[in-house]
């Protein structure tokens, strides 16, 4: 970027006032940890006060060793763990990855995605002293220490900066309004998704770990950017949500400024365009610009587009609208971002092209190269920047570079408006993407019920329900996506089938089949079982033990074995899965127990 441009010298005086420590979050209350040794010896819930008092508590700073921050969903409205449930699948979960009992695993889909992930080892987590941050234990919890709670909830982006471990702990219990917890219900919580975008935004090391059953935790990554946003969320005192506005700001607040000290305008713009999606549902307003003294020699008054233009241009760092920065990405493409319909309209008319596309890949957000500007409004719920692009005469049908279109892009983050939105503009329904996967088995992947029903019921012909199920488990699906499954008649004990004819996906499951002899992981055992496999099978390959319970609640079989003579139960032994499937001799009714260290609901049948 040309140090010309007012964003470029404002970097720069940034860097030469030496300003980079003052950036840091805003802390105004001390980040109290429990040692881990005193956690594990707890058989029942104290509260921070009781702690405190106690001395069980210790103002946390990173030389003393690891911080490890638990972010969870409360299973009532005034206390978190009534039962000690929770935090005793936690406690077993610690034990043996510090002890080297267990490890954390990496999840078939992760590998797919992102490669063999470093995992982290029992050194990492005996190597150095373990600190856990969790809001019971950690925040003021009297009511006459409220202004003191305030604070630290205020302070809660700071406490997970300073975290190396991010644990989501989302153990199978009930909560006090009858519903079992899981992580789409954590995922639904405002709270937690201001945790969640908080850990995406200030911290880049360390390791995300999901803990649903103790014997079982997972490497979790963040697949397309920020996640979902808080303000959005489920709040169980509705007054809270006014109080997350000034915490998400403060956090926008130090990453944008801290991505301008290092010089970092790529995503700098990627965030101050994004902060619509990020500040959605709240009453606080997001930074239009940190870059001061604006001053166009354009009359709005004569001419408001290209007023319009010079103000967005000035605020993002570009002489014209034609340029292009280091990532490939152009003016018009940070524009979808801000989903801002009038700026999409006065770009057009300065001669921005409707058809452009990024020219590199942005790998970390999981978008590919030449991803079309509709695409990338659909995949960031820009959805009035859609329709804006279509009123342009954008070309709906334009594919990436993995032969996807605007629906597909659309329906992997989850937006059924847009759906509704692109079959309206006639967009072609039976695109492939690499390897070979179309739109609807896409929609079942990524497990959104509404964009899967917006789907069926806008595109019933390109419906095709086989190994459907298969196709959601070995991904994202849930407890609702597969129930939408089977009330819509999928098979439930249909045996898993790769063609040769199916080039992409063939060779992908055989290349990872082949592997496996060499250098097994959760993937390639994957592709080793994957013929002939049920869904049942693949809900336990995949740890979906809460769909394994309702595929056996509806009838999915246990004697079926796959190409290579295993059932569910021999698939469920080899794993090591906290699940074992037996036959009952006296009523040949079928059972599945779940290991008892691990609360997840036994059922029988």
């Amino acid at each position: 970027m040309s140090s010309s441009t007012p964003l470029a010298q404002y970097a720069a005086s940034l860097r030469s006032s030496g300003t980079g420590a003052s950036l840091a979050l805003e802390r105004i209350f001390s980040m109290f940890t429990i040692p881990v040794w005193i956690f594990l010896k707890m058989t029942e819930l104290q509260r921070h006060e009781e702690l405190l008092e106690t001395g069980s508590l210790c103002q946390f700073d990173e030389s003393m060793g690891r911080a490890l921050f638990v972010s969870h969903q409360w299973l009532g409205t005034h206390h978190s763990d009534p039962s000690f449930e929770q935090l005793l699948v936690l406690q077993k979960a610690l034990m043996d990855l510090i002890s080297g009992a267990c490890r954390v695993s990496l999840p078939a889909v992760v590998e797919l995605w992102f490669g063999r992930l470093r995992l982290p080892t029992a050194r990492d987590f005996n190597g150095q002293g373990i600190f856990l941050w969790y809001d019971y234990f950690c925040v003021p919890q009297c009511e006459r220490n409220s202004q003191a709670r305030q604070m630290a909830i205020s302070s809660i982006p700071s406490y997970i900066s300073q975290s190396f471990f991010f644990v989501i702990l989302i153990p199978a219990v009930r909560h006090e309004d009858g519903h079992v917890l899981s992580f789409e219900s954590w995922a639904e919580r405002g709270w937690c998704r201001l945790e969640s975008m908080a850990r995406s935004l200030a911290r880049e090391d360390g390791f995300m770990i999901t803990i649903k059953v103790a014997s079982n935790p997972t490497l979790t990554t963040d697949l397309g950017g920020l996640g979902k946003a808080p303000g959005k969320g489920i709040f169980s005192i509705e007054e809270d949500r006014s109080k997350c506005g000034p915490v998400l700001a403060n956090l926008m607040w130090s990453k944008l400024h801290n991505l301008l000290f290092q010089e970092d305008f790529h995503n700098y713009r990627f965030l101050l365009n994004l902060q619509g999606h990020c500040f959605k549902g709240l009453q606080t307003d997001h930074f239009e610009s940190l870059v001061p003294n604006f001053a166009a020699e354009i009359d709005p008054s004569t001419d408001p587009h290209g007023f319009i233009v010079a103000k967005f241009l000035h605020e993002n760092g570009f002489k014209s609208v034609q340029e292009r920065d280091t990532a490939g990405w152009s003016p018009i493409c940070y524009a979808v971002l801000r989903d801002d319909p009038v700026l999409i309209e006065a770009l057009v008319r300065n001669k921005a092209d409707v058809n452009d596309s990024n020219r590199r890949a942005k790998n970390e957000a999981q978008l590919p190269k030449g991803l079309p500007l509709l695409s990338l409004a659909g995949t960031y719920h820009s959805n009035q920047a859609m329709k804006a692009l279509l009123l342009a005469k954008a070309n709906v049908n334009a594919k990436d570079s993995f032969g996807g279109n605007a629906l597909t892009a659309s329906i992997g983050m989850g937006n059924a408006e847009a759906v509704n939105t692109l079959c309206n503009a006639n967009i072609n329904p039976r695109v492939k993407m690499v390897p070979g996967t179309g739109p609807f088995k896409i929609a079942c992947g990524f497990a959104n019920v509404p964009t899967m029903q917006a789907f069926m019921t806008r595109l019933p012909a390109n419906v095709n329900l086989r190994f459907s199920l298969h196709f959601g488990l070995i991904f994202y699906a849930n407890i609702d996506t597969v129930s939408l499954l089977l009330k819509a008649s999928a098979d439930i004990n249909e045996q898993l089938e790769v063609p040769m004819k199916k080039t992409g996906w063939w060779m992908l499951l055989k290349l990872l089949s082949l592997r496996h002899t060499v250098s097994p992981s959760a993937l390639t055992y994957l592709a080793y079982h994957h013929s002939g496999a049920t869904p049942l099978m693949l809900s336990i390959i995949t740890g979906k033990f809460d769909c394994a319970s309702l595929l056996l609640a509806a009838g999915a079989r246990v004697d079926l074995k796959n190409r290579r003579g295993k059932t569910a139960a021999d698939i469920a032994r080899e794993t090591r899965a906290p699940i074992s499937l037996t036959r009952a001799p006296a009523d040949e009714t079928d059972s599945v127990e779940f290991d008892q260290c691990d609360p997840v609901v036994s059922c029988a049948f």
